[in-house]
């Protein structure tokens, strides 16, 4: 088991390799796992900012993890958004970089910030092209499924088992992964197990 303490994060950092293609940690909720992440070379940082969702993030809990970062850019997850001025608020109070949305959330929101949305296979294609979009989230098994004629969209593939992430190294297809946080045993103490035993494996040797 991978225990790390917040102060030995800089020593950490500075071992850190960069990774061998796009990672996304998602459903952050500490300044341990956002830490841990930069330290790891991680691109992108995503914050549940819905606050009827699960593992929400206030703006003021977010604002303080923030303040620590640099390197990775911020995405605020909008799953269950419930109309245009709460997306509104999340824009003014959070800052993110990028959204991650599902087709539910698409009517409500407009081209200022890049998306990441996750596939749905009864996505309107030609639509999808027509969007400031930055990336599609699938599972493993969607990775087919995705049109080919994407142009520079990053297809990101949602997985927790390291054998799937190497087999998708090896696919020409797949740009990058996307994985999750867990909550805090205690302040500053964190098991890094479910993520160290991927990120460790797509560090460039």
């Amino acid at each position: 088991m991978e225990l790390i303490f917040l102060q030995s994060y800089f020593f950490f950092s500075t071992l850190a390799m960069p990774l061998k293609m796009i990672v996304k940690v998602g459903k952050i909720t500490n300044l341990s796992d956002a830490r841990y992440c930069a330290g790891m070379n991680v691109d992108l940082l995503g914050f549940i900012t819905v606050q009827t969702q699960e593992n929400y993030l206030p703006p003021t809990a977010y604002q303080d993890i923030r303040g620590w970062l640099s390197g990775p850019q911020m995405v605020a997850e909008i799953y269950g958004l419930p109309n245009a001025a709460a997306l509104n608020d999340i824009l003014e109070e959070y800052k993110p970089d990028y959204l991650e949305l599902s087709k539910q959330e698409l009517p409500l929101v407009g081209q200022d910030v890049p998306l990441l949305l996750r596939w749905e296979a009864s996505l309107d294609h030609e639509q999808l092209k027509k969007l400031n979009l930055y990336g599609l989230i699938v599972s493993p098994e969607q990775v087919n499924q995705v049109p080919a004629d994407m142009g520079d969209v990053k297809l990101l593939v949602e997985t927790e088992a390291l054998d799937q992430v190497l087999n998708k190294l090896h696919d020409q297809v797949v740009d990058g992964i996307v994985l999750n946080g867990t909550s805090e045993e205690s302040p500053g103490l964190k098991d890094y197990d479910h993520l160290s035993s991927i990120l460790e494996s797509l560090e460039v040797e």
